[in-house]
């Protein structure tokens, strides 16, 4: 008897989006869902987050500002459409 090949030991798909295309991440939630359901239901995981993001601009200016020039461009061209 062939053993059918499970999407995690314990769940054989994701709890809230049942999908076994991406990546087992924790508590039988896929990847992005995990970290959708992380961000509601784990309590000041917002502000430490905004902490993190802050910290991080702090200390990459240059390429912090790399990334928005990039994002202001998609933007722009988004605009034009």
């Amino acid at each position: 008897m062939a053993l059918k090949k499970r999407w995690h030991k314990w769940h054989n798909k994701c709890l809230d989006c049942g999908t076994t295309e991406k990546k087992y991440q924790a508590k039988g939630r896929c990847m992005s869902c995990y970290y959708k359901w992380r961000y509601k239901n784990v309590p000041g995981i917002k502000k430490r987050q905004k902490a993190f993001t802050y910290a991080w601009i702090k200390k990459h200016p240059i390429r912090w500002k790399k990334i928005m020039r990039k994002s202001i461009k998609k933007y722009n061209k988004n605009l034009k459409r």
